[in-house]
């Protein structure tokens, strides 16, 4: 007998049958449950309008998640700095990297659409060329990671290898209006706890 997905599961928790769940998103239960197998073949719209369906993250229905994310977007720079490398196993040859590339792209921070949502990522927390982000997640080649850029991306695969690396949240990444935030995908309670607290000291210090 075939496990149920984690999404089947939610979908029981509040209530919602996955027929109508399917019938939401325009597709069929067979296609649903095929995406529920392999998460990856979801479409970013359709992961968008399942959060809003199942009043659940993205964070949890895709990378289950066990807490919610942690809002950094009113943190400076050097604040999120800070918060990222504790997270994230960065050396520094890496830091490096990432001073040189944000020297070269002093454009305005702009969250607006998901385009300009996985260049921020790129520049600001990989610190990375778009050949040298295309080399690190082994993607197609640097014309199919320039064109995120122009287009954005359509489905979730490589979407969740950012956010896994990132420590971004999908929230922030999938969705228009979701603040800048660390996802809790990978941590420990103990380590979860230890960034909500420098993030929450970092914010009581602007007030």
């Amino acid at each position: 007998m075939q496990e149920e997905s984690y999404i089947s599961k939610i979908c029981q928790k509040k209530n919602i049958s996955e027929n109508i769940l399917a019938s939401s998103l325009n597709i069929t239960l067979n296609k649903l449950r095929r995406r529920e197998r392999n998460v990856g073949e979801f479409k970013v719209n359709e992961c968008e309008k399942m959060s809003q369906i199942l009043d659940t993250s993205i964070d949890e229905l895709i990378l289950e998640t066990k807490f919610p994310s942690i809002d950094v977007s009113m943190l400076s720079m050097q604040q999120l700095d800070q918060v990222t490398s504790f997270v994230l196993n960065y050396t520094s040859l890496d830091w490096s990297e990432r001073d040189k590339t944000r020297r070269l792209n002093k454009h305005k921070l702009d969250h607006s659409s998901l385009q300009n949502r996985l260049r921020f990522i790129r520049v600001n927390i990989f610190g990375l060329s778009l050949q040298k982000l295309a080399l690190k997640f082994r993607f197609d080649d640097y014309s199919t990671t320039s064109s995120w850029e122009n287009r954005g991306l359509v489905y979730m695969n490589q979407i969740i290898e950012i956010s896994k690396i990132s420590q971004i949240s999908l929230d922030y990444i999938v969705k228009t209006n979701y603040p800048l935030s660390i996802s809790s995908y990978g941590m420990s309670k103990f380590q979860y706890n230890a960034v909500k607290s420098m993030v929450e000291y970092y914010k009581n210090e602007e007030k």
